[in-house]
């Protein structure tokens, strides 16, 4: 199930909304949506539930550790969940890479659980946080499988921050006005994954199946077609989460912010997949110095290994 199917549309979605505007206290309602976003998410496949879970169990008992001041949590908390997103997304890769170098290797094939990129990385920024802040972890483990499980972030994004999710818990803004505006976010990304991202995707498969008989005028009309069909399913989905979490009185991160209205290239990935990009700074690029290093050729190191890494987070091939 995903939030543009019709199950969810017109079954799981009104009856959330009812219960959860039906039941008063808010601790009952985070209850409520915690068993939302894993039932939701146990559509896909049970032992999938089950890595997530265990992520979250894992992550919340470094998070403990880390809150003691512990560093050596941080660095098992990156190793673990690493070694999780490998497992599940890149052994196939792997066997391809060692392959071109001569060496066979009988790697099993994994299915890889939905949204696996995104709850990895929601552990280890939460780990790190709590080791620079104890005050941004939690003892409480209900709060955690939360953060890990919300619903309109489970699948794929945006990348939250737990302090900022936990902020909510105990007190945040529901009401008609807020309720209307999510569901007109929501509907506005829906049109876009659905109808402009649909529409693109035609003209590409059009152009990308031409073979001999593509032309430059083919091939700029697919190219064109395939930026935007990217953009708009992307940010689509990104504008039916933050929707989704509005009407359920939670404010998600903003992921897109008119990217193709950018002056400068580097503008441009500023404005696109917002929560991704400062990820990757926060937790990548200023600990390895960022920008104010002693050369250039630092400063050219430390955008590589960002860029590589974002490459490789996108998925398990040559071309990412």
């Amino acid at each position: 199930m995903s939030i543009d199917s019709a199950i969810f549309l017109f079954a799981f979605l009104p009856l959330l909304l009812i219960l959860e505007a039906a039941i008063r206290p808010i601790r009952a309602k985070n209850v409520l949506l915690c068993l939302a976003g894993l039932i939701f998410y146990a559509f896909g496949e049970l032992w999938a539930l089950a890595a997530l879970i265990a992520s979250a169990l894992v992550n919340w008992a470094l998070g403990l550790w880390a809150m003691r001041g512990v560093k050596a949590a941080v660095v098992c908390a990156a190793v673990l969940n690493l070694a999780l997103l490998g497992v599940c997304k890149y052994l196939g890769f792997l066997g391809e890479g060692m392959a071109l170098i001569g060496v066979q290797l009988n790697l099993p094939a994994i299915v890889a659980p939905a949204g696996v990129s995104f709850f990895t990385f929601k552990g280890i920024s939460y780990v790190v946080d709590a080791c620079r802040r104890p005050e941004n972890g939690s003892k409480n483990f209900f709060r955690v499988l939360f953060y890990f499980s919300f619903l309109p972030e489970v699948m794929s994004g945006p990348l939250s921050r737990f302090e900022n999710f936990e902020g909510q818990l105990s007190s945040r803004e529901r009401s008609i006005e807020r309720t209307a505006h999510g569901l007109r976010r929501f509907i506005l990304g829906l049109a876009k994954k659905l109808l402009l991202s649909g529409g693109c995707a035609i003209l590409v498969d059009a152009a990308f199946s031409a073979g001999e008989a593509l032309d430059a005028r083919m091939a700029w009309l697919g190219a064109i077609a395939y930026s935007l069909q990217l953009y708009f399913d992307f940010s689509g989905y990104s504008d039916m989460a933050v929707g989704l979490g509005a009407m359920l009185g939670f404010a998600c991160p903003e992921n897109f912010n008119y990217p193709y209205m950018a002056k400068s290239v580097g503008e441009f990935w500023r404005r696109w997949h917002i929560s991704m990009g400062s990820w990757f700074r926060d937790y990548v690029y200023i600990p390895l110095g960022g920008s104010k290093v002693n050369s250039t050729g630092r400063i050219i190191f430390n955008l590589f290994v960002v860029w590589l890494l974002t490459g490789i987070w996108h998925g398990a091939n040559w071309t990412f």
